[in-house]
């Protein structure tokens, strides 16, 4: 995925784009990919707190709840700084 995050036209793909595709590999509970996705978003919108609480959710799916708490902590993290 790392290599195809940016669009054929080689655009970069947007905030909302990597979360519609995240989510949309979530609904389909292919949960391996929607986890490289949501990190990629993480990546390249490092405050975008929706994709720390998307993949805080994936993981809770696949039952890793250390690392479902850590990502929901650390978008927690960014609300707060941002309010």
């Amino acid at each position: 995925y790392g290599a195809t995050y940016k669009q054929k036209n080689n655009f970069p793909v947007s905030v909302e784009q990597f979360l519609a595709i995240g989510g949309n590999l979530l609904r389909k509970r292919k949960l391996d990919e929607a986890i490289k996705i949501l990190k990629l978003n993480i990546e390249h919108y490092p405050y975008c707190v929706s994709a720390y609480d998307s993949l805080s959710h994936a993981y809770q799916l696949q039952g890793k709840k250390q690392l479902a708490v850590l990502y929901n902590q650390k978008g927690a993290a960014i609300k707060n700084v941002a309010n």
